[in-house]
C-alpha cells in the first residue's frame, strides 16, 4: 500500500500547530514508559477550557510502514476551536513488529490518555478516534475490539481501552477480499504492505488475515461509526468500507456510510468543506451532543460537489427511446429525454462484438459507479459489455415506496435494456441481468415485467414478498417471469431473508421455468463479496449454460 503522507495531501505541516494561538501543544508524550522510540504522541488543547473536554485522536496511515504523528487533520480542521482536545499517536510500524504491535500501542494511548484525563483536563468518557487508510483500519478495529481483552497489553491496564465514536477513511477490513477483489491482487504478494503487516502473505495466513480483520470483532456493543470511501480509489477497494458497514448494520450498531463519487484515496474530495462538515456534526453529536440513535445511514458526493442525499425523482410515463438523449464518457454514460434522466457506467470487451451483454443491479446504498463497477470489471472478461444505473435506491433518504422494484426502476432497468439494443457492439438475443439484495428485487421485477427481453438473469441475497407494496416484487409479479433464474443465499441473511428466494423458487418450479437455488451455509447477506470468486464462477457457468456466453 503506496501511500502519499497524509501531511501532504492535506497540505499543512504539524510544526504550525505549535504557533496556533489559543492552542497549549504538548509534544512528544510518551505512553510506554521504557518502550519503543515510537511510544509518543502529541496532545493539543484549548488554551481556555470550561471543564473536562471530548478528545479527539487521530491515528496516521502509511501502509502500516510509514507515516508518523505529524500530520494531524483534526488540527486544520479546527477542532481545538470547537471545543475539543486533540491527540496525535505514534505506533510502531511493520517494520519494527508485525500485528498485533499496532493496536496494542494505540489501545496503550489511549489508556495512558485516560489514566492523564485529569491532568490534561480531558473528559474520560468522550473520546473519539479518527484515521486514514491503515489508520482507517486501525481505528475500525479500535471500535470493534473494545471487548477484545488480548490487544490490552502493558501499563495502565484499569482504565479502558474503549472508544465512544470512530472515523474511517478508506481503511481495509477484510483483508482475503482485499486481496482478491479485480485489480487490488498485488496486494496478495509476499511484499505487499498486508503481507508486512501479519508477517506473510494473504492468503496463505488465512487465520492471521481474520485476526486483523476489523470486521472479525463487530458486536452490538461498539460506537457509532462514520466510513467514508472514494469509488475510485485505486489502493483500498470500496468494498471494505461497504463491507464493515453491512456488519455494523446486521449487527445493530449505529453506522453512517458516505461515497465521494470520483475520489481516489484521499485527495480532492475529501478535503472540502462539505466532507469536513459532516465530520464535525458526527463527532459533535455522539461526542457533545450525546446523541444514542442507532442508524444505518448511507450517503454520496462527488469530488467535485457538495454531500448529496438520495436521487430521487417520481415515475414517469413511458416514452420511446431517444437515441440522441444518450451521451457515452468513457466509462459513464448519462441519458436525457425529456424530464428524464439517468446515469451509469458502460463497460465493453476489446474488439468489435456482437458481444452478448448483462445489466448489474446494485442494492441498498450501492450505486453503478461502485457496486456495479466491481463486478463489472470481472464480467467484462467472460466478454460481456456490462451496463449499470442509479437506481432509487442510491445514497440516503427518499421514498422507500420508490426502492427496489419499483416503477421507476424498472424504468430504469428497462430504459438500459433499450440502450443497449443500440449499440452495435451488443447482440441483442443474448442480453442478462444480475443484481443483489434491492438491485435483485430490480431484477426480478425487470423479468416480471420484461418476459422476453432476457435470457437469463442470476440474483444474490433476494427474493420475493407475498404481496405487492414492498421493495421485493409480489408472487403475482413473479409468476409471470419465463426466464431462466439462478438464485444464491446465505442461509445467516438477515436482510434478505432465504425463504424470500426460495419462494421464488416454489413460483418458477410451479411454473415450469429454468430454475437454480443454491444456499451457502454460515454465510450473511453480502454473499457477493465474502464469497466473491464462487458467486463469479457460477453466474458465469449459468450464463454460459442458458447461452447467453458460448461455452
Amino acid at each position: 500500500m503506496r501511500l502519499v503522507p497524509i501531511a501532504i495531501v492535506l497540505g499543512f505541516v504539524v510544526s504550525a500547530f505549535a504557533q496556533t494561538a489559543g492552542v497549549k501543544s504538548h509534544r512528544d508524550l510518551v505512553y510506554v514508559e521504557g518502550g519503543h522510540e515510537r511510544h509518543k504522541l502529541d496532545l493539543y488543547l484549548p488554551e481556555k477550557a470550561d471543564g473536562p473536554l471530548p478528545l479527539i485522536i487521530w491515528v496516521h496511515g502509511g501502509g502500516w510502514q510509514n507515516g508518523s504523528k505529524d500530520g494531524c487533520p483534526p488540527m486544520r480542521g479546527g477542532y481545538i476551536e470547537r471545543g475539543y482536545a486533540v491527540a496525535s499517536i505514534n505506533y510502531r510500524l511493520s517494520g519494527h513488529a508485525v500485528f498485533p504491535a499496532q493496536i496494542e500501542d494505540c489501545k496503550a494511548a489511549i489508556r495512558w490518555l485516560r489514566a492523564h484525563a485529569k491532568e490534561y483536563g480531558l473528559d474520560a468518557k468522550r473520546f473519539g478516534v479518527w484515521g486514514s487508510s491503515a489508520g482507517g483500519h486501525l481505528v475500525a478495529l479500535l471500535g470493534t475490539s473494545g471487548d477484545v481483552k488480548e490487544f490490552d497489553v502493558g501499563a495502565n491496564l484499569d482504565q479502558s481501552s474503549r472508544v465512544q465514536a470512530v472515523c474511517d477513511y478508506y481503511g481495509p477490513t477484510d483483508f482475503t477480499v482485499f486481496v482478491t477483489t479485480p485489480g487490488y491482487e498485488r496486494h496478495a504478494t509476499a511484499d505487499a504492505p498486508e503481507a508486512k503487516l501479519i508477517g506473510g502473505a494473504v492468503l496463505e495466513n488465512k487465520a492471521k488475515a481474520a485476526r486483523v480483520n476489523p470486521i472479525t470483532y463487530v458486536s452490538k456493543d461498539d460506537p457509532p461509526f462514520l466510513i467514508v470511501h472514494g469509488d475510485r480509489d485505486p489502493t483500498v477497494p470500496i468494498n471494505q468500507s461497504q463491507l464493515l458497514f453491512e456488519a455494523l448494520k446486521k449487527t445493530g450498531v449505529s453506522a453512517h456510510f458516505h461515497t465521494i463519487l470520483g475520489a481516489g484515496h484521499g485527495g480532492p474530495g475529501f478535503a472540502g468543506q462539505d466532507i469536513g462538515g459532516m465530520v464535525a456534526a458526527f463527532f459533535d453529536e455522539r461526542l457533545k451532543n450525546g446523541v444514542m440513535e442507532i442508524e444505518a445511514r448511507v450517503s454520496e458526493s462527488t469530488a467535485e460537489s457538495g454531500v448529496r442525499g438520495r436521487d430521487v425523482r417520481p415515475p414517469v410515463r413511458e416514452s420511446t427511446l431517444s437515441k440522441a438523449g444518450f451521451q457515452l464518457d468513457g466509462e459513464r454514460w448519462t441519458y436525457r429525454d425529456g424530464g428524464f434522466s439517468m446515469e451509469g457506467i458502460l463497460l465493453k470487451p476489446e474488439g468489435k462484438g456482437p458481444f452478448p451483454a448483462v445489466l448489474i443491479s446494485h442494492g441498498l446504498g450501492g450505486n453503478a459507479q461502485s457496486f456495479g463497477m466491481m463486478k463489472a470489471r470481472e464480467m467484462v472478461k467472460w466478454g460481456l459489455v456490462c451496463i449499470a444505473p442509479n437506481y432509487t435506491h442510491t445514497g440516503q433518504g427518499g421514498d422507500r415506496a420508490q426502492f427496489g422494484a419499483s416503477a421507476e426502476n424498472i424504468r430504469r432497468a428497462s430504459t438500459c435494456l433499450d440502450l443497449l439494443r443500440t449499440l452495435p457492439e451488443v447482440d441483442s438475443t443474448r442480453l442478462a441481468a444480475y443484481g443483489h439484495s434491492m438491485g435483485g428485487f430490480v431484477t426480478i421485477g425487470l423479468a416480471s415485467a420484461k418476459v422476453d427481453a432476457l435470457k437469463a438473469a442470476a440474483i444474490t441475497g433476494s427474493g420475493i414478498s407475498p404481496q405487492a407494496g414492498y421493495a421485493a416484487p409480489s408472487t403475482d409479479a413473479a409468476a409471470k417471469i419465463r426466464v431462466p433464474f439462478l438464485m444464491l443465499h446465505g442461509s445467516n441473511d438477515t436482510t434478505v431473508r432465504p425463504e424470500q428466494s426460495a419462494a421464488l423458487k416454489r413460483v418458477l418450479d410451479g411454473n415450469k421455468v429454468i430454475n437454480d437455488r443454491l444456499v451457502a451455509d454460515g454465510q450473511g447477506h453480502p454473499i457477493d463479496q465474502t464469497m466473491r470468486d464462487e458467486v463469479f464462477k457460477l453466474i458465469r457457468e449459468w450464463f454460459t449454460k442458458q447461452g447467453v456466453l458460448k461455452p
